[in-house]
């Protein structure tokens, strides 16, 4: 029976493939809503007719189903499926920062240390290179709440290597490193703060003798 299901699925699967390659959009999502009945997956079934209409280059609608697709996923904590159609729609819409960072807590809430690393440094020089310097100040605000201790260390670390570079805002360096220390002393990460100290101390004196000093008054 189930060999059966399987089968009938890749034969719609198959029609639809078939439709859009003639650029019969009407009968793409007749065969579309037939197989729809069958998901009981609002997530997958958003996603799939998100596809036939952006191969048909209707792309804002297409855009519109492939939200929805990830909010669906994201309801069933599907983070992985979430990620995925959020990592498609940043490339029908590059500029959307807001969307970036969506990616971002997915890679978090799964632990992905290099897709969360190589994510959130193009979200930062996106705002260095738009003057955007109110958004960095509050994904400093952002980081200090992350829940696991060694990527909020490795994302404040980004902050402060990135903004570094930048003379003119030492002010958000100086309020990251204080956000990073602060988060360590609260939850009381002996090592993280340690590693976070001797990563100062290698990157920049003054800054490792700031952050000693901060932690002496605190």
């Amino acid at each position: 029976m189930k060999h059966m299901q399987a089968d009938k699925y890749t034969i719609a699967w198959f029609k639809i493939a078939e439709c859009v390659s003639r650029g019969e959009k009407e009968r793409a999502l007749g065969v579309y809503r037939l197989l729809s009945h069958s998901f009981n997956d609002n997530a997958v079934a958003r996603q799939l007719e998100a596809d036939i209409y952006l191969a048909c280059n209707e792309l804002d609608k297409a855009i519109d189903l492939y939200r929805q697709a990830m909010e669906f996923y994201q309801k069933s904590e599907r983070f992985l499926e979430a990620a995925a159609v959020c990592e498609h729609l940043i490339t029908l819409l590059p500029n959307d920062f807001l969307l970036r960072s969506q990616l971002v807590n997915y890679y978090v809430m799964q632990k992905m240390v290099s897709k969360i690393h190589d994510s959130f440094q193009i979200i930062l020089e996106s705002y260095i290179y738009y003057n955007e310097w109110e958004n960095i100040a509050e994904k400093i605000i952002e980081c200090e709440k992350n829940s696991d201790p060694f990527i909020r260390a490795m994302m404040f670390k980004q902050i402060i290597v990135t903004v570094y570079q930048e003379e003119h805002h030492i002010d958000l360096v100086m309020i990251g490193v204080e956000k990073a220390i602060n988060s360590f002393l609260v939850e009381g990460c002996e090592k993280n703060l340690q590693e976070f100290l001797s990563f100062l101390r290698a990157f920049d004196q003054e800054l490792y003798e700031y952050a000693l000093n901060f932690i002496k008054i605190n």
